[in-house]
C-alpha cells in the first residue's frame, strides 16, 4: 500500500517493510495516490543467502494496480471541490474528471477502480465514462420512454409578437397504463432561465387507471427568435421528455409565416427508403461497374519511377457490399462488427494497423456515396480551347469539393450489346467557379461533338493511400513507445545543453540567447526551453494551450530557437490547413530569423490553379517532383513571381525548415532522402487532424534521431469524419487527445506542483490569454480548463474594452460596458436551394450586414471585423450584401479560417443555429 507520495518518490508498505522508490525511469500505468493497492515489478538479486526467496530489490521498473475493476456502473451521490463520491464506497478525485465534463449528483458513469484504503472509501476511480447526466438531459433508453404509458394531447408550440406577457397553456395527460401511475414533479430544463413555468401540479399527484389530469404552464417570451423549451414529467417508474416549441416574432406577418412553415414541415412526410438508403444503393451499383476504363491526360506530372512505390490499398470487397447494403443501420452496423472485430476492441499495438486502416476503408466509402451527387444521366461538354469545359451549378458551394486530379468518366448512355464496353474518364486540370475543364484521351477529346453522355464522379485516392502508407511505416519507424506511451525515459544527454535561469533568460552552456520574440511569457519560455533539451526518449512533446494563449507563437519561437542552435536539424512543420501553414510562414518571414534559403513552404497544384497562394509568399513556396534523378527531362522552373515548380529531393532537402499541410509533407515518403534525413517535426493545431493524418509526417522520422512536437488543444475544432461508424468507433480521436489521455501525459499535482500537474518534460500547459476579455474568457475556463486560465486582456483600460464602450449603441444600452458578448435574437428561416446542400439564413445575413454598417459609424474598421458562419452558402449571401452596396467588406469565413488567428482588437461573430 502507497503510504506517502512526494512530487518524485513514492513509499510503500510492502511485506518486507517499508520501502522508498524514485519514481524517475519507472513505468506507470496510473498516478498512484496516498492509499492506494499497488504491484511492485521489481530488478532483484537471487541468492542462496535469501531463505524467502524475494532477493534484495535493485531496481522499480514497473508500479501498477493490485486489482482493478473496470467499467463498474456507478451513481454520483456527492460532488465536493475537490473529489466526486460514487456509490457508497468510491471516490474520485477531480484531476481525474473527464476532460471539458462536470459531473453532478445523479448522475451515472461507467469507472474503472483500484483497490485503496482512504477515509471510508475502499475504491478509487482512476477513469471514469458520464453514461447518464441527471443535470442536462436524460439518456434516450427504453426505461425512461413513458411514451406508451402516457398519452399527452395540448399545444406543442406558442407563436407571439408580445414580448413579456404571459399566457397559460393547458396539456391533457391520460394514463393508458393498467396500473396507477404517480407524477412528482415537471422539471424545467432551463430552471429559472426558462420561458416557460409551472402552474400546477406543484406536488405529487396520482393518475389513476384512464385517468385524466392537467398540466398548466405560463409562458412568457423574453426574446425575439425561435426557443426550445424541454420539460420533463418525472413518474416513479420512467420519465416523459417533452419540448415546447416558442417563437417570437417582430411583426403578425412574421407570425403568420412561421405557422404556415410548421404546418407545411409537419405534414411533409417522404415514403419509401431514406435518401441515404437510396444513395448508398445507386452508389453500390456504380462502383459495381465492370466498363473498360480509357484514361484521359492527367494535370498532374505522372512519375514512372519513383524511389518507394505506395501501395493501392483498395476497399475490400466485404466491407463494401455491408456498407453499401440496402437495408437499417443498426444491421449495417451489427455486420461491420462480425467482419472487423477491431472496430469494438481497444486500439493496442496487435491491432493498430488493421483497425486504422478500417477507419481509411470507411472514409473512401463515405466519400464515394458523397461524390456520387456530381454524377449525371445525362450530360454534355463545350470546347473551350484544348480542355472540355463542363459546367456545374452552384460548384463553388457544394461538397465534397472537386479538385484537381479528380476524374469524370463518360459512359456512352446509348450503348447495346454490340457497342463497346468502354468508358472513356477525363482528368481535371482546372477547377472555375461554375464549370471544370477536362482532358479526355485523344481519340475522344478530338472526336468529341457536343453528344450527351452519362457522367460518373471519382475523387483521387492518393491522400488516403498515404495514410495507409503511413499507419504502417509508423509502426516500424517510430515504434510502440510512441504511439502508446507508458513512461517516460530520459535520454543519456540532451539534445541541446540549455539552461533557463529564473524562468527569464536562457543559456547554451555560457552563451546567453536571445528571444526572437520578447514578449513571451514564462510559461512559454519554460515550454521553448523543454522542447531544446528534448529529454523525453522517443515521446512526443504536447503544447496545450486553451484559446488565445499563444501556442503557435511558442511553436515558431522553438522552431527558430532549434535553427539556430541546432545545426545538424532538417525540421518539418504540419499543419491540417492551408491557412495555418501560410500564417506560420508569414510569422518566420517577420522574425527575419531566417533568409529565403533557410525554409521553404511546399504547395500543391491545386492550390497554385486555384490562385490561393498569397502573393508575398510566392517568393518562399515550391511544388515536389518525386520522381528519382534522370526518371524526368522536367528541370526545376521558377516563375516571374518567385514560386518554384517541380523541385527534386536534393533542393529540398537544403532546407533547415519545411513547412506544409500534413497531406502535402506526406509526399516526402516517395522522396529519396535518407533515413533520419528529417530531425523534428512541429504539428500545429494537432487535435484538427485524424491520426493518419499527423502521421504522415512523422513517418519520415526514426525513433533514434527524431523529436515530435505537437501543438494544439482537443477542446477545440476536431478532425471532420464524413463516416457516422467510425465517428462511433473513434476515428474522430486525434493523436494529441489519444495521448494525453496515456500515463505519461496524466494530471499529477503531486508530483508536478509547479507546471499545473503535467510532467514538463512531455507537456506544458499554456495559461495567460490575450485575446479575450475575462467575461468572454470565464466560461470556457471553468467548463474545459480548470478555471486556471489568466486574462491579460483589461477590463478597465484595454483596447478592447475602449472599443466596447465606443460601440455601446448597437450593442444595447443594457448591456456593461465591460462585457464582451451579445446575443441578438432573429426570427429567421434556415432555407436551402435544391441544387446546392448548403444552408443559408436571409434574415441573419440582413441582421450581420446592418450591425456591421452601424459598427462602422461607431468608427470601428473591417480590419477589426470577422463574421464567421458554418456553411458556405450563408458566406455568399453575407458577402453578396456588401457586394450589391460597395460597402467595404470584413473578412466573412468559416471556423477553420479564423482558427489560431488573433484579431487586432475585437472580433464580432456571428453563428447560424
Amino acid at each position: 500500500m502507497v503510504i506517502e507520495r512526494l512530487q518524485s518518490t513514492i513509499e510503500v508498505d510492502t511485506s518486507s517493510g517499508r520501502q522508498k522508490f524514485d519514481l524517475e525511469n519507472v513505468e506507470l500505468t496510473f498516478v498512484p495516490k496516498m492509499g492506494d493497492y499497488v504491484t511492485l515489478e521489481c530488478a532483484v538479486q537471487l541468492d542462496d543467502g535469501y531463505v524467502d526467496k524475494q532477493g534484495e530489490i535493485l531496481q522499480l521498473l514497473k508500479v501498477f494496480p493490485t486489482r482493478i475493476l473496470s467499467n463498474e456502473k456507478y451513481r454520483v451521490e456527492r460532488c465536493f471541490p475537490e473529489f466526486a463520491v460514487l456509490g457508497e464506497n468510491a471516490y474520485l478525485l477531480r484531476e481525474n474528471f473527464p476532460s471539458g465534463t462536470e459531473l453532478h449528483m445523479g448522475d451515472y458513469v461507467l469507472a474503472d477502480l483500484i483497490e485503496c484504503v482512504y477515509s471510508k472509501f475502499t475504491y478509487r476511480a482512476i477513469k471514469v465514462m458520464p453514461q447518464e447526466s441527471n443535470f442536462l438531459s436524460m439518456k434516450k433508453e427504453k426505461t425512461f420512454s413513458g411514451d406508451r404509458h402516457v398519452i399527452i394531447t395540448g399545444a406543442t408550440r406558442f407563436i407571439t409578437t408580445e414580448l413579456w406577457e404571459k399566457h397559460k397553456i393547458t396539456l391533457k395527460l391520460q394514463n393508458n397504463s393498467n396500473r396507477k401511475l404517480e407524477l412528482h414533479e415537471v422539471q424545467l430544463d432551463h430552471g429559472h432561465a426558462s420561458q416557460i413555468r409551472v402552474i400546477e401540479p406543484l406536488t405529487k399527484t396520482c393518475l389513476g387507471i384512464e385517468g385524466q389530469l392537467s398540466v398548466i404552464l405560463e409562458v412568457e417570451a423574453r426574446c425575439i427568435g425561435e426557443w426550445a423549451e424541454k420539460y420533463t414529467l418525472d413518474f416513479m417508474k420512467f420519465k416523459v421528455v417533452r419540448c415546447f416549441k416558442i417563437i417570437a416574432c417582430e411583426t403578425q406577418k412574421e407570425a403568420d409565416d412561421a405557422e404556415r412553415r410548421l404546418l407545411a414541415a409537419e405534414s411533409f412526410v417522404v415514403s419509401g427508403r431514406s435518401e441515404a438508403q437510396r444513395n448508398r444503393s445507386y452508389a453500390k451499383n456504380v462502383w459495381a461497374n465492370t466498363l473498360d476504363v480509357v484514361r484521359g491526360e492527367s494535370g498532374l506530372c505522372r512519375q514512372r519511377f519513383v524511389l518507394t512505390r505506395i501501395g493501392n490499398f483498395d476497399v475490400p470487397e466485404s466491407l463494401r457490399n455491408v456498407y453499401l447494403r440496402d437495408c437499417r443501420p443498426t444491421e449495417v452496423l451489427d455486420d461491420l462488427e462480425r467482419l472487423y472485430p477491431c472496430s469494438t476492441e481497444a486500439l493496442c499495438m496487435a491491432n493498430y494497423v488493421q483497425r486504422f486502416r478500417f477507419f481509411l476503408h470507411l472514409e473512401e466509402i463515405e466519400f464515394f456515396v458523397c461524390i456520387r451527387n456530381f454524377d449525371r444521366d445525362r450530360a454534355h461538354m463545350e470546347r473551350d480551347g484544348e480542355y472540355l469545359s463542363l459546367t456545374i451549378e452552384n460548384l463553388a458551394e457544394r461538397r465534397p469539393s472537386l479538385v484537381i486530379g479528380d476524374t469524370v468518366c463518360a459512359i456512352n448512355p446509348w450503348k447495346d450489346v454490340t457497342s463497346d464496353n468502354k468508358s472513356y474518364s477525363g482528368c481535371i486540370h482546372k477547377v472555375l467557379f461554375d464549370r471544370v475543364l477536362l482532358k479526355f484521351h485523344p481519340n475522344f477529346q478530338e472526336k468529341y461533338n457536343g453528344e450527351d453522355y452519362r457522367l460518373e464522379f471519382y475523387f483521387s485516392r492518393f491522400s488516403l493511400r498515404k495514410q495507409h502508407h503511413a499507419i504502417s511505416q509508423v509502426v516500424t519507424s517510430l515504434g510502440e513507445q510512441f504511439l502508446f506511451p507508458s513512461k517516460v525515459t530520459k535520454r543519456p544527454h540532451p539534445q541541446l545543453h540549455v539552461r533557463l535561469v529564473d524562468g527569464e533568460d536562457m543559456y547554451l552552456f555560457d552563451t546567453k540567447l536571445e528571444w526572437y520574440n520578447k514578449s513571451l511569457n514564462n510559461i512559454q519560455k519554460r515550454a521553448v526551453f523543454n522542447i531544446l533539451r528534448g529529454e523525453a526518449m522517443n515521446l512526443p512533446y504536447v503544447i496545450f494551450g486553451p484559446p488565445g494563449t499563444g501556442k503557435t507563437v511558442t511553436l515558431v519561437e522553438a522552431v527558430l530557437q532549434m535553427v539556430r542552435n541546432l545545426q545538424s536539424c532538417r525540421i518539418l512543420v504540419a499543419t491540417p490547413s492551408n491557412s495555418a501553414a501560410d500564417l506560420i510562414t508569414r510569422r518566420i518571414i517577420a522574425s527575419n530569423a531566417l533568409s529565403p534559403g533557410d525554409f521553404v513552404r511546399i504547395v500543391s497544384h491545386n492550390l497554385i490553379e486555384k490562385e490561393l497562394i498569397p502573393t508575398e509568399l510566392m517568393p518562399y513556396c515550391a511544388t515536389l517532383d518525386v520522381g528519382i534523378d534522370g526518371s524526368s527531362e522536367d528541370n526545376m522552373l521558377v516563375t516571374e513571381s518567385g514560386l518554384k515548380l517541380r523541385c527534386k529531393w536534393k533542393f529540398m532537402g537544403g532546407h533547415r525548415v519545411s513547412i506544409g499541410t500534413c497531406a502535402t509533407l506526406g509526399n516526402f515518403m516517395q522522396m529519396s532522402f535518407p533515413g533520419g534525413h528529417f530531425t523534428h517535426l512541429f504539428l500545429d493545431e494537432a487535435g484538427q487532424s485524424t491520426e493518419p493524418e499527423a502521421l504522415m509526417p512523422a513517418a519520415l522520422l526514426s525513433k533514434d534521431r527524431g523529436q515530435v512536437i505537437l501543438s494544439g488543444d482537443p477542446h477545440q475544432l476536431q478532425p471532420i469524419i464524413l463516416s457516422k461508424y467510425g465517428r462511433n468507433c473513434g476515428f474522430d480521436l486525434s493523436l494529441l487527445e489519444r495521448l494525453l489521455a496515456t500515463q505519461p501525459y496524466a494530471k499529477d499535482l503531486v508530483g508536478y506542483p509547479e507546471s499545473s500537474g503535467y510532467n514538463p518534460l512531455v507537456l506544458t500547459k499554456l495559461l495567460h490569454n490575450y485575446r479575450a476579455l475575462p467575461s468572454i474568457m470565464a466560461t470556457y475556463s471553468k467548463l474545459f480548463y480548470d478555471d486556471e486560465l489568466i486574462s491579460m486582456v483589461s477590463e478597465e483600460n484595454s483596447r478592447e474594452r475602449t472599443l466596447l464602450g465606443r460601440v455601446q449603441p448597437v450593442l444595447g444600452t443594457g448591456m456593461p460596458h465591460n462585457h464582451g458578448v451579445c446575443f441578438v435574437g432573429i426570427m429567421g428561416q434556415n432555407m436551402q436551394d435544391r441544387d446546392s446542400p448548403s444552408w443559408y439564413n436571409p434574415l441573419e445575413a440582413r441582421e450581420v450586414y446592418l450591425m456591421v454598417i452601424s459598427l462602422y459609424r461607431c468608427a470601428v474598421t473591417p480590419d477589426q471585423i470577422g463574421i464567421l458562419t458554418p456553411y458556405s452558402k450563408q458566406v455568399k449571401t453575407i458577402r453578396g450584401l456588401f457586394m450589391g452596396t460597395n460597402v467595404a467588406m470584413p473578412k466573412v469565413g468559416s471556423a477553420e479560417e479564423f482558427q489560431g488567428q488573433v484579431s487586432i482588437e475585437e472580433s464580432i461573430k456571428h453563428l447560424m443555429p
